[in-house]
Order: structure tokens, then C-alpha cells, then sequence
């Protein structure tokens, strides 16, 4: 993941370079892609906790279920 994100960013930064953007704006737009991709990263996460937690509580009904 780490180098997917890596190889995204150099390519977003040579796609701006095309353009002769000022280096601050280039900045300001990778430092939001960035926070946009930490917000997805987190809502994914909470996502995933819930459904290992429902899988957890599925998995303990069922067992007990045949005792």
C-alpha cells in the first residue's frame, strides 16, 4: 500500500510539473490528496473493525448454537 501511494504521488507530482505549477501549489494539492486518502484509510478501517466483529458475534452464535 505504502508503494502504491508513493508511485501515485510521483506520478501526480510529475503530471503538475507538466504544467510549470508554482512548488507551493503544488504542495497545498498533494497535501490534500494526502488527507483525502488518511480519511479513506480511517473510514475503511472502522468499517473493517465492524465487520470483524460481526463475523466475531456470528461465529460465537453458530457454536453456540450445536452445543
Amino acid at each position: 500500500m505504502i508503494y502504491v501511494s508513493f508511485f501515485y504521488f510521483n506520478k501526480i507530482q510529475l503530471y503538475i510539473l507538466k504544467f510549470h505549477l508554482p512548488k507551493s501549489l503544488i504542495k497545498l494539492i498533494l497535501i490534500k490528496i494526502r488527507f483525502i486518502i488518511l480519511i479513506i484509510k480511517i473510514i475503511w478501517g472502522i468499517m473493517m473493525k465492524r465487520v470483524i466483529v460481526h463475523h466475531k458475534l456470528d461465529y460465537s452464535s453458530q457454536r453456540k448454537r450445536y452445543e
